[in-house]
């Protein structure tokens, strides 16, 4: 089905492993395509709640690949907001997706390769990886990271990774909230199945897709509009299935089975 990524289902967890071992799973034209599509697809599989992206291979993601690139420098502005375009909406897909989306980050996230990782809602990520934005180094611009970067950590520590260019441990990228869990490699697997395995049988999947969309949609407003449309949104989940369901479990003083 896919040339540089595999994607299969397991107890209601949706894996898309990156598998272009060859160029550190750098992301080409071909496989940004991949990547969109298999959100997609798990978006629309109503029989998974959890998606989780990995990598084959010693790395996670260099970022854009050094050939996608070269041919890139080549083509006229609009070819390449063309391009630019495509890793933003995958970006965006990740970020707004409605199912929980965790990186499992087992090797080097670079550049977009990092931000494929922090665009999602969890990063498990391997104590030995490094992480970072080093596109100043090399006369680029980490712009379509930006806006996600600036919602998950504070203009200070956007600065100095953009800035400086440099490569930064798990342990950094813990201290400065761009992941949330680090572990030894030999342990990762382990810790993103039990973690993913937990959401799915604990937590509303109804309930998990509108608290991420509040999340995203609240940080732009006003204070009363946010306010406003917290209100109404409370209002409105009250009245649902899974909501009843909750509610009446907890009255019966039952674990509701999600």
């Amino acid at each position: 089905m896919y040339k540089f990524i595999e994607y299969s289902v397991r107890n209601r967890v949706a894996y898309i492993t990156l598998n272009k071992v060859n160029t550190g799973n750098a992301l080409d034209k071909l496989l940004i395509q991949e990547l969109a599509d298999a959100m997609d697809t798990a978006l629309k599989d109503y029989s998974t709640k959890v998606i989780v992206i990995k990598a084959n291979g010693p790395t996670f993601c260099t970022g854009i690949d050094t050939a996608y690139h070269k041919k890139m420098q080549e083509q006229p502005y609009t070819e390449n907001l063309h391009a630019s375009n495509q890793i933003k909406e995958l970006l965006k897909s990740i970020y707004h997706h409605p199912k929980v989306v965790i990186a499992q980050v087992q090797g080097d996230a670079v550049a977009l390769g990092f931000a494929l990782a922090y665009s999602c809602d969890f990063v498990f990520a391997s104590t030995n990886v490094r992480m970072g934005h080093p596109e100043v180094s090399l006369g680029l611009i980490p712009a379509i990271a930006l806006p996600i970067l600036l919602r998950k950590t504070n203009e200070a520590t956007a600065r100095m990774l953009l800035l400086s260019g440099k490569l930064i441990s798990a342990t950094e990228a813990l201290d400065y909230g761009l992941i949330s869990h680090t572990c030894t490699a030999e342990q990762l697997d382990i810790k993103v199945e039990q973690f993913a395995s937990a959401l799915c049988l604990d937590n509303s999947t109804q309930s998990m897709a509108v608290t991420k969309k509040l999340i995203a949609q609240l940080q732009g407003m006003p204070l009363e509009d946010a306010l406003t449309y917290a209100a109404e949104s409370s209002a409105q989940n009250r009245l649902n299935e899974d909501s009843r369901k909750g509610i009446a479990s907890l009255i019966l003083q039952e674990k509701p089975r999600w």
